[in-house]
């Protein structure tokens, strides 16, 4: 990208042609300076947000079969999609999450991702159960797990954040 930096020698250069020009010439002359600025200006908003986000990871589902996963992970409410970027990279039968919200808002954020067949609730521990995990800390703990599909989301997730950043100048 090149560096454009009108600065002082731009606004001299208005200031003299003012002087001697109508008003919509300086205009003319002031867009032709400050194209190159504005154009790059533009190339970066295109690039940034959520629609060409979007666009991207639809594009690697579709190229990994799975399209309807693009638009699963679009219905997620922000929070719901924070906490699948956290929790849903794990495998295996099943993980145990807890953490500093409310038991039930987190349930409320799993029934989200579950109802898109993102993650499974395997079980709802409570501290006077008899193989409540003696590490959890004394407060409710949910057992869950990352479905296929949810496995494969987060999979494709991963690989357009990180090409994002890659490619991000």
């Amino acid at each position: 990208m090149t560096n454009h930096n009108p600065g002082p020698q731009v606004r001299a250069t208005a200031l003299l042609l003012s002087r001697f020009l109508n008003w919509p010439s300086v205009v003319l002359v002031m867009f032709v300076c400050l194209a190159g600025p504005v154009r790059d200006a533009l190339r970066r908003v295109g690039k940034v947000g959520y629609g060409q986000f979007y666009v991207e990871l639809l594009e690697v589902a579709r190229l990994r079969g799975a399209p309807e996963i693009a638009a699963d992970l679009k219905g997620l409410s922000s929070e719901a999609l924070h906490y699948f970027l956290v929790i849903g990279g794990q495998g295996g039968d099943e993980s145990r999450y807890s953490s500093g919200i409310s038991h039930e808002k987190l349930l409320r954020i799993f029934e989200e991702l579950g109802k898109r067949d993102l993650i499974e609730v395997v079980r709802v521990y409570q501290p006077s159960d008899p193989d409540y995990p003696k590490d959890a800390g004394g407060g409710k703990l949910t057992s869950y797990k990352t479905t296929e599909k949810g496995r494969k989301a987060h999979s494709i997730m991963m690989d357009v954040i990180y090409k994002e950043l890659a490619t991000s100048k």
